[in-house]
């Protein structure tokens, strides 16, 4: 496969809890699912794993196993999502699994491994109306549109009542909470990737030096707005300034509510600012980013009003 030009294969190792691995799988190996898993890191396959949440007899303790395990591995895509059982098989009197621990071991594995692909499943989106735009405020940034013909998805049935997805729909729900959809591959790590903040880590350490050199050579404009955030908390909201991502390094920015902050001088009427500023803003919205930006006018005259529109926006990202 790999020398016919595939790239990547998703193998679920499901659960890294070995009695519970017989008890779902009484005819497969453990350890040999484990080491095929390891030989596709090493045919250089970008490899994928993931598990199920709900499965009878799980434990908090073995979903802590399953996600150190993602992390030994260096998994490059992980898939997490509840149990959904089928009519049709064994654990068929199952209950579904709990779509708030699924979401929990996604945003724990997304701190484990901040570069990965993550899957907002259409499992999630079945439990729940907004499940997927739940997924992907908890870690993920991936969503998998089911293009398999309508006549023939029957013989592939996963489970029953899998929802599909409407492209228009998605992409309104994705406007919402300010992000776009990227049409490039997004392997892992790298600048195709919708949620990579820092695509290499010899880019963030060159940009490192440039935001502290930043940081000590601040405006005037710049140390107001800073003095003002800091004193008004915006709801708990933290802000960093200087910060780089990818290649750029914006000015202000909040992590959690992926907004960033931009306080421009009369610099940015040449062509060839507004030429870089319109390169730098696809850059940043495609990775889910909204963008504010003001003059330095607006600080020095109206702050006030800069805060009421940033206020208005931290709670729209909610």
């Amino acid at each position: 496969l790999k020398d016919a030009g595939a790239d990547r294969f998703l193998l679920r190792i499901e659960t890294t809890d070995k009695e519970l691995y017989k008890i779902m799988h009484p005819k497969a190996d453990f350890e040999n699912r484990k080491r095929c898993l390891y030989d596709l890191k090493k045919l250089g396959f970008e490899t994928g794993t993931g598990c199920l949440i709900g499965l009878p007899g799980q434990s908090i303790e073995s979903l802590a196993d399953d996600i150190l395990f993602f992390k030994e591995l260096d998994a490059d895509m992980i898939g997490i999502g509840p149990l959904i059982p089928h009519p049709h098989t064994p654990l068929k009197d199952c209950e579904c699994g709990n779509l708030f621990l699924a979401l929990k071991v996604m945003a724990l594995t997304r701190l484990l491994l901040p570069d990965i692909n993550i899957p907002a499943t259409t499992a999630m989106e079945t439990l729940n109306p907004h499940g997927r735009i739940m997924a992907l405020q908890a870690g993920a940034n991936v969503v998998m549109p089911n293009f398999t013909a309508e006549d023939v998805r029957g013989k592939y049935e996963i489970y029953p009542n899998k929802v599909g997805v409407n492209y228009d729909e998605l992409s309104k729900k994705l406007s919402q909470i300010g992000r776009t959809i990227s049409h490039k591959k997004g392997f892992r790590g790298n600048s195709d990737s919708p949620l990579t903040l820092n695509p290499s880590p010899a880019g963030r350490g060159k940009n490192t030096n440039t935001a502290r050199y930043l940081r000590k050579n601040t405006t005037p404009q710049e140390i107001k707005f800073w003095n003002f955030v800091r004193n008004s908390q915006f709801e708990n909201t933290k802000f960093k300034r200087q910060y780089p991502i990818g290649k750029y390094i914006v000015d202000f920015v909040a992590i959690q509510k992926m907004l960033i902050i931009e306080l421009d001088g009369g610099g940015h009427n040449t062509p060839e600012q507004q030429k870089y500023d319109k390169e730098r803003t696809e850059y940043l919205t495609s990775r889910g980013f909204k963008i504010l930006r003001f003059w330095n006018n607006d600080i020095d005259n109206n702050i006030e009003g800069v805060f009421e529109k940033i206020s208005l926006a931290l709670r729209e990202r909610d």
